[in-house]
């Protein structure tokens, strides 16, 4: 016998259209492998994935997010950025509200990780991601700085060079303080 009949559409098929299961007669499932699947694809979206609809506080859009997704409250990397932002006119720094580390600069965290929200800035006027690299640039050295207006893409160098230039050094910044020996202009060191 090679035909079995499908207890949900009770048409006779040959064994291939049935899902193998050992415990079932001939091996194989009752129903046919069309009924299953339309049967699975109902109980999906009568029953839909476990995780959570949200709508985005900044721009109204309602979203899916999986429960191991962490606490996400905005649809995009780009409405948490800019709704912790706080936008000035085009000349003024646009400060980052949020989480500051360390060194000043801001920490934003979407979907469990960890971003730049200068580099976000950057990127998002570019359009592109930053290549690997490169670094988002502040013209203004203002590091809760997101205006994109004051960000530049450059190299390493570049921004150590820029370093020098603006007096912000280790070694500049010891010398001002009176803490490091600077050399004489007259005197020969050797």
């Amino acid at each position: 016998m090679t035909d079995k009949v499908c207890s949900k559409c009770g048409e006779s098929k040959s064994l291939d259209c049935f899902y193998p299961d050992r415990r079932c007669s001939f091996g194989k499932k009752g129903t046919c492998k069309t009924c299953t699947l339309a049967r699975t694809k109902e109980r999906l979206r009568s029953h839909p994935k476990p995780g959570r609809t949200k709508t985005c506080p900044r721009c109204g859009t309602a979203f899916y997010y999986p429960r191991y997704a962490g606490k996400i409250r905005y649809c995009s990397l780009e409405c948490a950025f800019w709704s912790r932002v706080n936008k000035g006119t085009e000349d003024e720094c646009w400060l980052w509200t949020a989480g500051l580390e360390k060194d000043g600069y801001g920490q934003l965290v979407f979907g469990n990780t960890q971003f730049d929200p200068h580099r976000v800035s950057l990127e998002m006027k570019l359009g592109r991601a930053l290549l690997p690299g490169m670094f988002a640039m502040h013209e203004c050295d203002n590091p809760p700085c997101c205006n994109p207006s004051h960000l530049r893409e450059g190299t390493p160098l570049d921004n150590v060079q820029d370093c020098i230039a603006k007096g912000r050094a280790a070694w500049q910044k010891r010398d001002r303080l009176g803490s490091g020996s600077a050399p004489d202009v007259g005197v020969s060191s050797r």
